[in-house]
């Protein structure tokens, strides 16, 4: 009856490990996710996944699709899984997180293609806390209009995230920095300097899914462009990345023979 009872308590506790792997909540337990970023297409929130000059996106032309287009740097095509972006992070007992890899597909249309790609995902984190609100810090992207190639590296291939707002009557700050949220962004008006437009995203609910906002005013080495405001939004889902089978495996081989031992000297283990 002992020995019953013993691999019982041993069960019980894998069947838990799986449960919290698999089910979201509105907080995350440590461990490795996916977090999809959903296309225009599927997205079933008012504020859609895309990116536009001013105030956020209201049309598909500046939505995300999964369109297969070639993401550079450490991205790479995604298209055809379904979604628009896939970004893998791992979470630790505090909600902090650091991102492993970064994939996601060009905008189709924002005054020609917007591609966006990673230069290292080194900077790059955030924090998903105990109520579902999650900061996300994408340092080291760079956004790059595909109509003009000769400025990869330059021009309006400046990152977004660099030198932000310079040059706006009334701001001083240089290098600001423009965090993806699930609360409030707001972006400044290019020429008188006042807020221009406020988003509100979504927290994390009970089956994985939330809306990131991140408003600001790009760059003074954008040409044209400098000094505009933007929006962008992630519709994302999130999802724990499954253990593979053979992890789980080698986990009932471990626990096997720690029942072997226990039957074999009771006594021994009485008292774990």
């Amino acid at each position: 009856m002992h020995k019953s009872k013993s691999g019982r308590s041993l069960f019980v506790v894998a069947v838990l490990l799986v449960s919290c792997s698999g089910t979201q909540a509105a907080t995350l337990s440590a461990g490795t996710y996916n977090m999809f970023i959903k296309t225009w297409a599927n997205s079933t929130t008012a504020l859609k996944s895309g990116f536009s000059y001013g105030s956020a996106c209201t049309s598909p032309f500046c939505g995300l699709t999964d369109n297969g287009a070639l993401v550079r740097g450490l991205g790479s095509s995604i298209g055809g899984d379904g979604y628009a972006g896939i970004i893998n992070i791992t979470v630790n007992g505090s909600g902090d997180f650091g991102v492993n890899s970064f994939s996601m597909d060009a905008y189709p249309s924002v005054g020609g293609d917007l591609t966006t790609w990673a230069n290292s995902v080194a900077g790059m984190g955030g924090n998903i806390d105990a109520g579902g609100n999650i900061t996300f810090n994408l340092t080291g992207r760079v956004g790059v209009m595909n109509f003009f190639p000769a400025f990869d590296n330059g021009g309006l291939g400046t990152a977004f995230y660099a030198d932000n707002a310079a040059g706006i009557p009334g701001y001083t700050g240089t290098g600001l920095n423009v965090p993806f949220t699930t609360g409030t962004s707001c972006n400044l008006n290019n020429v008188t300097g006042a807020t221009d437009t406020c988003l509100t995203g979504q927290g994390l609910d009970n089956s994985g899914n939330a809306v990131l906002v991140s408003l600001g005013n790009v760059g003074s080495d954008w040409g044209y462009f400098e000094t505009t405001s933007f929006a962008e939004i992630f519709s994302v889902h999130i999802q724990a990345v499954p253990v593979p089978a053979s992890a789980w495996l080698f986990s009932s081989g471990i626990l096997g023979l720690f029942g072997v031992a226990r039957r074999k000297h009771p006594k021994k283990y009485n008292n774990l």
